[in-house]
C-alpha cells in the first residue's frame, strides 16, 4: 500500500506516495547511539529508473489521532478519487454480491475425531 503512518510524541503523521509508487519501501532503522528509532521512505532507483515525479504527501493528524482516524481518512480519499467502490455500487453490476453478504460460508467439521498432539 502507497501509505505509511507514524505516531511519534511530537505527533502523528501519514506519508501518502502518489509518484512512483511502485518503486519504494519502507525501512526502519535503529540508532544505537541516540536509543531512537528511524522510519524512512526509500526508492531504488537501481532497480527502478524514474518514470514519473517521486511524490509524497504528508499529512498531519492531531496527537490525539489513532489508526482508525487514519483509515478512514484514506478511505475518504479513495472513495474520491474512485480507487474503491462501496459494496451498495458493486451490487449494481453484480447482484450475486448482496446474497453472498446476507449469506456467508460457513464450514462445521462434523464427526472428525481429534488427533494426539505430541
Amino acid at each position: 500500500m502507497p501509505i505509511h503512518m507514524t505516531k511519534t510524541p511530537r505527533g502523528t503523521y501519514l506519508a501518502l506516495v502518489k509518484g512512483m509508487r511502485f518503486a519504494f519501501e519502507y525501512c526502519v532503522d535503529y540508532n544505537k547511539d541516540k536509543d531512537k528509532y528511524v522510519n524512512s521512505i526509500q526508492f531504488n532507483l537501481d532497480k527502478n529508473p524514474l518514470y514519473e515525479d517521486i511524490v509524497i504527501k504528508f499529512v498531519k493528524f492531531p496527537d490525539s489521532a489513532d489508526y482508525p482516524e487514519i483509515a478512514k481518512y484514506y478511505r475518504k480519499i479513495q472513495l474520491e478519487h474512485g480507487g474503491l467502490k462501496t459494496l451498495k455500487e458493486k451490487i449494481k453490476t453484480r447482484p450475486e454480491l448482496a446474497y453472498c453478504i446476507g449469506a456467508p460460508e460457513i464450514r462445521i467439521m462434523i464427526g472428525v475425531k481429534p488427533t494426539k498432539r505430541r
